[in-house]
């Protein structure tokens, strides 16, 4: 989809994604945030590969920034003991 994209910083993707492939995110190392046009519930739902972001699964690592997923009832954020969780407000 959108790998080695090594400038990417922010990506926005449509509520009508259902699927996103293995390696969709590859090498997009500046990539720190995805804006999701739908709810966290939605985002939840689409059907992902496990390594979607490049890697072995689908955790950030060292090689990437990607820590925030903004979806329009509330924001995803990474950590390393849960995945990725709804930020409390």
């Amino acid at each position: 989809m959108f790998g080695s994209a090594l400038k990417l910083d922010h990506l926005t993707i449509s509520q009508n994604v259902k699927k996103i492939q293995a390696g969709a995110l590859q090498y997009c190392e500046s990539l720190s945030q995805i804006n999701y046009e739908g709810t966290v519930s939605q985002w939840n739902a689409i059907e992902k590969a496990t390594n979607w972001t490049g890697y072995d699964d689908d955790t950030p690592s060292h090689k990437t920034h990607l820590s925030k997923i903004i979806c329009t009832d509330g924001t995803l954020v990474w950590n390393d003991a849960d995945g990725w969780t709804k930020e409390e407000t």
